[in-house]
C-alpha cells in the first residue's frame, strides 16, 4: 500500500517505513528526483528538518543526492549548516567524506559557512571540522577568497583566530606551504587578507579589525606585508590612502604596520619575472 505522503512529506517527518512504501509504488521515484539538474531532493528536505537518521537512509540509498544542487545553489550540507544541524552534517561527512569540500553557490564550502557564525556551537564544530577534513583549508571560493577572508568579511574574530591557530599547529609536512598559500593568497582584486584587514579597518574602524592585523603580522616571514596588489598598492598604501586616515582606529592601523616594516608600493622594488625566466641557463636540469 502506497503512503499518501508526498516524498517531500514523508523526508520532512523522517519517516523511513514511508520512504520505502513510496519506493514500492514506484521503484523509479529516487531516480525520476535525481534527473532533474538543480532540485531541492528528499536529502535536502531531510537536512533542512534535521532528520539524521533518514539523511543517512537517504544518502545510502541514493550517493548522488549529497552532491546535489537545489535552485538556491545549495548541497544538502550547505542547508544543514544554515540550520546548525552539526550532527546530521558529521554524519553525512561519514558516509561520504567527499561532501566535506562539495562547492555550491559563488563556490561556497561547509568550512566558509562555518566560519561566518561566531555562535559556541559553530565554533566548537569548525575546530571539530578542521580534524575532519584538513584539506578543506584550501578551498577558495569563485572570488579566491579563502576561509580566513570569509571570517573575515563577516567580522567572526573566533573564526579568524581558530584558523590561524590551526594553521600554527599544523604539523603535516606540507604545513610552511600551505601556511603561506593561505596567507598570501589573492582575491580577484589581488588583495591578499593583510590588504583585506586593512581596508576592512579604514572603513569601519572595529576594535576587532586591529586584532586582526595584530594576529597576521605575527604570522611573518609567510606573512608578506609587503605584497602589491592589481593595483600596484601595499596594506600600508590602503592605510594611508583612507579618508579616514587620521581617525584613531586606522591611525593605530598605520603605526602597527609601520612598527612591522611595511611599505609603501613605491618603495618595494618590483621583481621582474621576464628577466628571470630568460636569464636561467640553456643547460638547467640536465
Amino acid at each position: 500500500m502506497a503512503s499518501e505522503d508526498t516524498l517531500e512529506q514523508v523526508a520532512k517527518s523522517g519517516d523511513i517505513n514511508k520512504l520505502y512504501l513510496k519506493i514500492k509504488d514506484n521503484p523509479k521515484i529516487l531516480e525520476e528526483v535525481d534527473a532533474i539538474p538543480f532540485v531541492d531532493t528528499p536529502l535536502h528536505t531531510a537536512a533542512f528538518a534535521g532528520q539524521i537518521e533518514f539523511s543517512v537512509e537517504i544518502m545510502r540509498l541514493k550517493p548522488s543526492f549529497g552532491l546535489k544542487m537545489n535552485t538556491d545553489g545549495l548541497s544538502p550540507i550547505h542547508v544543514a549548516l544554515r540550520k546548525n544541524h552539526h550532527n546530521l552534517t558529521r554524519f553525512l561527512i561519514s558516509e561520504n567524506e567527499k561532501l566535506a569540500r562539495v562547492k555550491g553557490r559563488e563556490g561556497l564550502t561547509p568550512l566558509h559557512f562555518l566560519c561566518q557564525s561566531s555562535s559556541d556551537e559553530n565554533i566548537r564544530f569548525l575546530i571539530d571540522f578542521l580534524k575532519i577534513c584538513p584539506d578543506s583549508i584550501k578551498d577558495v571560493n569563485a572570488k579566491g577568497e579563502s576561509a580566513l577572508h570569509i571570517a573575515l568579511g563577516y567580522g567572526n574574530l573566533r573564526a579568524f583566530r581558530v584558523i590561524l591557530g590551526w594553521l600554527k599547529q599544523n604539523y603535516r609536512g606540507d604545513a610552511p606551504l600551505l601556511e603561506a598559500s593561505l596567507l598570501r593568497g589573492v582575491d580577484l582584486d589581488g588583495n591578499n587578507i593583510l590588504h583585506l584587514a586593512t581596508l576592512k579597518g579604514n572603513e569601519e574602524l572595529d576594535f576587532w579589525d586591529e586584532q586582526a592585523i595584530d594576529l597576521l603580522l605575527e604570522m611573518k616571514p609567510r606573512m608578506h606585508i609587503n605584497a602589491k596588489n592589481f593595483e600596484g598598492k601595499t596594506a600600508l598604501d590602503l592605510a594611508f590612502a583612507s579618508d579616514l586616515a587620521e581617525a584613531l582606529a586606522s591611525g593605530m592601523i598605520k603605526r602597527k604596520l609601520l612598527k612591522a616594516g611595511a611599505k609603501l608600493g613605491a618603495s618595494v622594488p618590483v621583481v621582474n619575472d621576464e628577466n628571470k625566466l630568460i636569464s636561467i641557463p640553456a643547460d638547467y636540469g640536465e
